[in-house]
């Protein structure tokens, strides 16, 4: 992928982010957003540090298994949304 086409997957990715901050959060989006991108600045410094002192195929299965888990929560908050929607079109 091209340089402009990663910018523009990286801006759709916060765009979401932040629609779904907005429509989840609606009175404290500025702060979950904040959240998020120091909860994702930690992460990326802890995970690379623990990927430099690994074997490579130790760091194929670390990303598998944080793969995993971010399809899992993916799921949850997907359920969940839906749930919140259909519980909001209800009343």
């Amino acid at each position: 992928m091209t340089s402009s086409g990663q910018t523009l997957r990286r801006q759709s990715e916060r765009s979401t982010r932040r629609q779904t901050a907005r429509l989840l959060f609606p009175k404290i989006k500025g702060t979950v957003t904040a959240l998020v991108m120091i909860a994702s600045s930690l992460c990326n410094y802890t995970i690379l540090t623990a990927a430099s002192k690994m074997r490579p195929s130790q760091v194929m299965v670390m990303n598998i298994v944080l793969t995993a888990i971010g399809v899992v929560l993916g799921l949850f908050v997907n359920l969940r949304y839906t749930k919140m929607v259909e519980l909001s079109k209800e009343d």
